[in-house]
């Protein structure tokens, strides 16, 4: 890989390249940022992959199974499903692993519970791949996160008990993950550890659009009251005259002000 890595820099240098010469350094740059925990750059260079001829670096398998767990960890239901389910190209590179695009599928679908039980069967073969073994648990990781922060977000209320045996996660983790994000400000909520039950922190937009229209009401009530007060006192004839020494004070500022300029 060192030696793919200082090949792809030297490309950086030319303006006009061939497409598989471009290919070989999206993938050379996709692994370097895969290994180094740049999942998200690694994610857009395997996307940027167009073709992978006979004897590429990577094998298509491999690119749809990078793209993918890196898509999955970092990326939105949108991005996995424009850029992975809907892509011709990604179902060509799905034929030797449909088990890589299952997992794409049942995030998308939300099926959290089926997405995890397959995930952590497939863990073991991961942490057998030479460029995802020094990165796999980090990855599995977020993505637990991200599923726990989008189960919350439908929820006011969260048995934990009950959320684990639906992603078939054990309670401690679950706990642990869940105590974790909090703390991070990754997932607004509180939890009741002796009764097992998340309470989020969601706004109440009724209660909030009457706080605003009280405000906006309370500002125009006192602008429209000052408006009266003003129409009044113009109606009565009622002026404010300034004392003699205020009108002496005025006058010696302004002799000073003229000297200055």
């Amino acid at each position: 890989l060192r030696n793919a890595l200082s090949y792809a820099s030297k490309i950086d240098t030319i303006s006009d390249v061939g497409s598989s010469t471009r290919n070989v350094q999206l993938a050379t740059n996709g692994l370097n940022q895969l290994i180094d925990g740049q999942f998200e750059f690694a994610c857009q260079n395997f996307f940027s992959i167009d073709e992978i001829k006979d004897n590429f670096i990577l094998a298509p398998e491999d690119v749809a199974t990078y793209a993918t767990l890196c898509a999955l960890a970092t990326g939105t239901h949108q991005t996995i499903q424009t850029r992975i389910l809907d892509s011709a190209q990604f179902k060509r590179y799905f034929e030797n692993v449909p088990e890589i695009r299952q997992l794409a599928q049942w995030f998308v679908e939300n099926r959290f519970g089926d997405f995890l039980t397959l995930l952590l069967s497939l863990k073991p073969s991961f942490e057998l791949d030479v460029y995802l073994s020094n990165n796999i648990n980090q990855l599995v990781s977020l993505i637990i996160e991200k599923i726990i922060v989008c189960y919350c977000s439908s929820f006011d209320n969260i048995d934990m008990k009950a959320m684990s045996m639906l992603l078939n996660l054990p309670l401690e983790d679950l706990e642990r993950v869940v105590v974790y994000l909090i703390g991070k400000n990754a997932l607004s909520a509180r939890v009741d550890m002796q009764s097992k039950v998340i309470y989020s922190n969601v706004e109440n937009s009724i209660d909030n659009t009457y706080d605003t229209i009280l405000k906006l009401g309370q500002t125009h009530g006192r602008d429209m009251r000052r408006g009266l007060l003003k129409c009044s006192v113009f109606e009565h004839g009622f002026t404010i005259k300034a004392t003699e020494a205020e009108v002496m004070n005025t006058h010696e500022s302004y002799i000073v002000s003229s000297g200055m300029n």
